[in-house]
């Protein structure tokens, strides 16, 4: 850890990647929520999108599972929303998420492996 922090490339890089994905999540949030249940603005997904990630700050399960979705609930019904409405699109945004992790690591997988074969021969 020290190593890392004492780099401010690495640092800055994170730092982006980090913003990046609370970006990507609440762009993620908006889209879910405009399909099931109509219109949301932008700002209370960033707000939602914040909310969820400070869930996976008290992460008890693996990914703050559950616990995500219920803080993420709770915040939209603090902005006048359905808790419920919430979770659902929680749950959907998780269920998209690892079926395209799993479909992308699985191609990459091959990839990477056919081409260090092509490398060791």
């Amino acid at each position: 850890w020290r190593s890392i922090a004492s780099d401010r490339i690495i640092m800055t890089r994170l730092f982006i990647l980090a913003l990046l994905n609370f970006v990507i999540f609440a762009l993620r949030l908006q889209y879910g929520f405009r399909i099931l249940y109509g219109k949301i603005t932008i700002t209370d997904c960033l707000l939602i999108s914040a909310v969820g990630t400070i869930a996976n700050l008290f992460a008890i399960t693996p990914g703050a599972l559950g616990i995500r979705e219920f803080l993420i609930g709770a915040a939209y019904k603090l902005i006048n929303g359905n808790m419920l409405q919430a979770i659902v699109v929680t749950v959907l945004d998780r269920v998209v998420s690892t079926i395209t992790i799993f479909l992308l690591g699985g191609f990459f997988i091959l990839y990477f492996l056919k081409k260090t074969k092509k490398t060791i021969v």
